[in-house]
């Protein structure tokens, strides 16, 4: 089994994942609250007899609506406003409290609610890309650790990146290595190193491949083997 110290190829990507995740949740939950909620903190609703909006300031409108239930005439002003006058549908209230009502707020965006809608469902769609790239890669690590092929002191380019993380420090490593069967391709990959380890004469790495994938490999300034890893 190798010790392979540079995973952040795929935790980086599973973070990143994670985090449109909640962001995505967070957003939808937003969302909810204002053009949905109205479904899930009323328990009935009726069809207007008349409306009437009226200017609540400069910018915004506010709405009287005129509906009856259980054959009572009830008039009601929601707590809500709005920057247009939309048409109202549909009046929500709780059957214990009829005076008290809501309307649908996704009547005042109309076909816009589809697009709204799609920013947290393209947070969703980014973090599910990157949460299944991320253990995509995680899988491809584990493969290399038990069945990799270590090449030792290949000659790469080291280049020192000006980013650092948790006291480490991102560097660049480049190669050109030609396979067993004579398959050459040019190699690159980002690990963190200590300080001491920013050197720029270094001019040798190690490669740790799948011999079945190219494609999958590993890239560092050194590549143990170790019989098993704490």
């Amino acid at each position: 089994m190798y010790n392979i110290k540079n995973n952040y190829s795929y935790s980086g990507n599973l973070v990143a994942g994670f985090i449109f995740l909640f962001i995505s949740i967070f957003i939808s939950l937003i969302f909810f609250f204002v053009f949905y909620s109205v479904d899930t903190f009323y328990n009935t609703n009726v069809n207007p007899i008349d409306y009437k909006w009226e200017r609540a300031d400069e910018d915004n409108y506010k709405v009287t609506v005129q509906y009856e239930y259980n054959d009572e005439l009830y008039i009601c002003t929601p707590n809500v406003s709005s920057s247009d006058k939309f048409k109202i549908k549909k009046v929500y209230f709780n059957d214990s409290n009829p005076r008290n009502c809501m309307v649908d707020l996704k009547e005042s965006v109309g076909k816009f609610i589809y697009l709204i809608l799609s920013i947290p469902a393209t947070f969703l769609i980014i973090s599910l890309l990157l949460i299944i790239k991320g253990f995509s890669r995680k899988k491809k690590y584990n493969l290399l650790k038990q069945n990799g092929i270590l090449a030792k002191n290949i000659p790469c380019t080291v280049t020192n990146l000006n980013t650092q993380v948790n006291g480490k420090y991102y560097v660049r490593i480049e190669a050109t290595y030609t396979f067993p069967d004579g398959t050459t391709k040019k190699l690159r990959q980002m690990v963190l190193v200590d300080k001491k380890k920013r050197k720029d004469n270094i001019n040798t790495c190690d490669l740790l491949y799948l011999l079945e994938d190219y494609n999958v490999y590993c890239l560092d300034l050194n590549i143990e083997y170790q019989s098993y890893i704490m």
